[in-house]
């Protein structure tokens, strides 16, 4: 079986082209029958092996990557805590010899009032990253000492996000600057000619070099999610999930301590006001009475986001409750949908994309949310919407967006939750009240301005307290005092 085969075979439906661009990658790099050998089980192993052989350049070995964490959420290969470990150790090595060979300068410490906004790619303000970026700008503009934003991005944005950015910065964007960039080379020469600012990085892919290149001459902060380890520094990482879990994730899968020490907890993030609503649809608009107990699932990835545990629980838990309706929002093969339909009947209700999401979560009763990392964006938009969300505890985005008290620590007890739920209809009024006020702090926007400000000044003051200290710390390196130790100082980054 090709690369091409089997990879296009376990696709996700609606991702088939970037699976093919990789395809087509590895097959120049590797060869079409590189894996062909390779279990499934034993897939993520062969390829981090492949990389680590050392024959191929530092900028392949890092594509390769890349390539294999957007595979582990497309087509479902599993990424253990070991690959992790390997993935970082392996970027690290790479970007550390990078690094040397450029002549970065580091300005002296200082607060600066220029802040630098990474946030890849505009696409819709449908699209949850883009309409955060948008709002991470409010926040941060907010703040009157911010002189000046620039948001660094790919491409040209379409005339509809520039009318939407308009719309929503206001006159504050008369302190915003776009600035295009496409190569490393571009991006760091850029950041150093505009003046020393404060880097916040905002779901940027987590292999982009430019987040190792700009922290060894600026502070920086850094967004993570999805359970997602961090394989480069920050001063600063941010998430809302504990700092506990964080620092037990992360010393799993491999995280040097120093980046784990670098992570907060911050208690609200940024928010729109387009995830409420302002019409909301009603249970008789799908077809529903006021009875039914609706119970919406949605995502982009569902054929890999629902495993075997969460359908086999849940089909017992729909069959013995007739009142109950799973309506999942999200693209799926016809197969599984053709399945569902014919074994629960009425209780099943398929609808492949929803742009008026937040409006279709009001005609909800529980957003029952998958054993997955991702999905906080949508679990964010049901509170918002007034449905409340079920959610496993140990594991995943969601569980740092909802209340603990609401958590479910296993599946079992996630299915026992789901049942007391649908037949308690007080219960999900107790919940809705909490998860309500719980859902307005986190997206108290003047409190995450200040969140943020915080965050800004702990950048700085860890960035101070690296100055004139070798590179080698921030990627987890031997600090072997040699000639070629590069100091991080007022002098240039190079041999």
């Amino acid at each position: 079986m090709t690369l091409q085969s089997r990879l296009m075979a376990r696709c996700q439906k609606g991702y088939e082209q970037p699976v093919s661009a990789i395809c087509q990658r590895w097959t120049a790099l590797m060869g079409a029958h590189a894996f062909d050998d390779a279990p499934e089980t034993a897939f993520a192993d062969r390829v981090m092996d492949r990389v680590e052989a050392g024959d191929l350049s530092g900028d392949a070995q890092r594509h390769i990557l890349g390539d294999l964490l957007s595979l582990s959420a497309w087509c479902g290969f599993e990424i253990s805590a070991d690959i992790h470990r390997r993935v970082g150790l392996g970027l690290r090595r790479i970007l550390y010899e990078d690094v040397r060979q450029h002549g970065l300068v580091q300005p002296e410490p200082q607060r600066p009032k220029i802040h630098s906004l990474f946030a890849g790619q505009f696409l819709a303000p449908q699209h949850s990253p883009t309409r955060g970026m948008v709002d991470y700008s409010l926040a941060l503009l907010a703040d009157p000492e911010v002189e000046r934003l620039d948001i660094y991005h790919i491409g040209v944005p379409h005339p509809v996000i520039m009318d939407y950015m308009r719309q929503k910065l206001g006159p504050a964007g008369d302190r915003v600057v776009l600035v295009p960039v496409e190569t490393l080379g571009q991006i760091v020469g850029t950041v150093a000619a505009r003046g020393p600012s404060i880097v916040h990085f905002w779901c940027e892919h987590a292999m982009m070099p430019q987040l190792s290149f700009l922290a060894t001459f600026a502070p920086t902060v850094m967004f993570v999610c999805a359970d997602a380890p961090p394989y480069q520094y920050a001063d600063v990482y941010w998430f809302f999930r504990d700092t506990a879990y964080i620092e037990a994730a992360w010393a799993k899968k491999g995280v040097p301590d120093a980046f784990i020490a670098n992570y907060i907890a911050c208690p609200n993030g940024p928010n729109t006001s387009e995830r409420r609503a302002q019409a909301p649809r009603s249970k008789a608009d799908l077809g529903l009475t006021p009875d039914d107990v609706v119970l919406a699932t949605v995502g982009n990835r569902l054929a890999i986001e629902m495993d075997q545990a969460f359908i086999a629980g849940l089909e017992p838990v729909l069959r013995s409750h007739p009142q109950a309706v799973w309506l999942i929002v999200g693209s799926l093969p016809d197969n599984i949908v053709d399945a569902c339909r014919r074994v629960l009947g009425r209780q099943f209700a398929h609808i492949p994309y929803e742009k008026k999401l937040h409006a279709l979560l009001g005609a909800c009763d529980v957003f029952i949310n998958p054993f997955r990392a991702g999905g906080g964006d949508s679990a964010a938009m049901a509170m918002a919407n007034g449905a409340i969300v079920l959610t496993r505890g140990d594991f995943g985005d969601v569980a740092g967006l909802t209340p603990s008290v609401h958590h479910a620590q296993d599946a079992d007890a996630y299915f026992a939750k789901l049942v007391e739920l649908i037949e308690n209809p007080a219960l999900r009024d107790q919940w809705r009240v909490v998860q309500t006020d719980h859902a307005d702090r986190m997206s108290d926007q003047a409190a995450f301005t200040q969140s943020l400000r915080h965050m800004s000044d702990l950048a700085c003051a860890r960035y101070r307290q690296r100055f004139g200290r070798p590179i080698e710390m921030l990627f987890d390196a031997p600090l072997v005092q040699s000639p070629d130790s590069q100091a991080l100082s007022g002098k240039a980054l190079s041999a």
